[in-house]
């Protein structure tokens, strides 16, 4: 960039750049200004300024806007589109003939299947944009992370599900609801990573580790998603956390993001890693997430926040 900056004619010049720390990115906002001495030498002072947090804000604001203007055009027409289809499927499907019942069923069947697919998405679009705040309450880890593998556990029996949550409670301030519901999705993308992989590749026991353990020097809890699926993008893997960015034919791209706000919303961090060595030879994905250890009289929160749902 000094190299940049010597080749302008101002005095001053501005970038902004992102680094990779540790698993997550931070943006940094680096102004070069060329000053001259009396000896008509030229000297540079470089200053480095981080607004990770600065432009977290903005995109969150301007994708929820973006959110809601969707959820709310998509909503409108999808209540009659149905009906009318219900309603055509009662009022003329004893009038159908045999020889054209299988055609009729189809159609009206696809368009009730389609409209609550498309339903659901705009719940998702909605639960993007209000971005309730959490109501924090003391909790153990260990218990909010179990409920969350027991609801993934149950329909994914070709999946096998290892938990290491250690035998010390993890006690700590939390929305247990919010964030049950961020590792229960964490979980749900590990089983889709898993079914994605391709056939010849397939792996000779998916499997699934969810691990919990306290780190006492910087007072903070350390939760680890782990699968051995397809993994994640070599490239600008990072950018999977912005809203409508997905891996997933028919994702929506706001699963993640979802998540990451309601972990920074704790005060965490939601880190992605390659799959550890140890874990079926590296292959597979990693998401690690951060929380601090917080004291109740430090977090408290009114209960009127606790108001929308999330639908993940």
């Amino acid at each position: 960039m000094v190299t940049e900056a010597t080749t302008r004619h101002r005095n001053d010049f501005r970038k902004q750049i992102s680094l990779v720390r540790g698993g997550t990115v931070r943006t940094l906002s680096v102004q070069v200004t060329r000053e001259e001495t009396r000896d008509s030498n030229e000297s540079y002072v470089i200053t480095l300024d981080d607004i990770t947090d600065l432009v977290i804000a903005q995109r969150s604001t301007a994708w929820a806007d973006v959110a809601r203007r969707i959820a709310h055009e998509i909503k409108n027409p999808l209540t009659p589109i149905q009906l009318s289809a219900e309603r055509i499927r009662r009022r003329f499907g004893k009038n159908i003939a045999e020889a054209d019942r299988p055609v009729f069923d189809q159609c009206t069947d696809t368009i009730i299947r389609q409209v609550g697919d498309i339903g659901r998405m705009v719940d998702e679009f909605s639960s993007f944009a209000r971005m309730p705040k959490p109501t924090m309450e003391p909790s153990d880890l260990r218990d909010i992370l179990r409920d969350a593998v027991f609801l993934r556990e149950m329909g994914n029996n070709h999946v096998k599900f290892q938990r290491e949550l250690g035998d010390e409670r993890l006690e700590g301030m939390f929305d247990t609801r919010m964030l049950g519901q961020a590792f229960g999705n964490l979980i749900k993308n590990a089983v889709e990573a898993i079914e994605g992989v391709p056939s010849d590749q397939a792996r000779e026991q998916p499997q699934v580790l969810v691990r919990a353990s306290l780190d006492p020097e910087r007072d903070r809890f350390t939760v680890d998603v782990i699968d051995n699926g397809r993994g994640l993008p070599v490239e600008n893997r990072h950018s999977i956390l912005e809203p409508y960015m997905t891996m997933r034919e028919k994702g929506t791209g706001l699963g993640l993001a979802i998540v990451k706000k309601i972990i920074e919303d704790h005060g965490g961090q939601l880190e992605l890693h390659d799959a550890p060595a140890e874990f079926d030879q590296g292959r597979g994905a990693m998401i690690r997430v951060h929380l601090p250890r917080r004291e109740q009289a430090a977090v408290a929160q009114p209960a009127s926040d606790k108001e929308s749902v999330y639908g993940i």
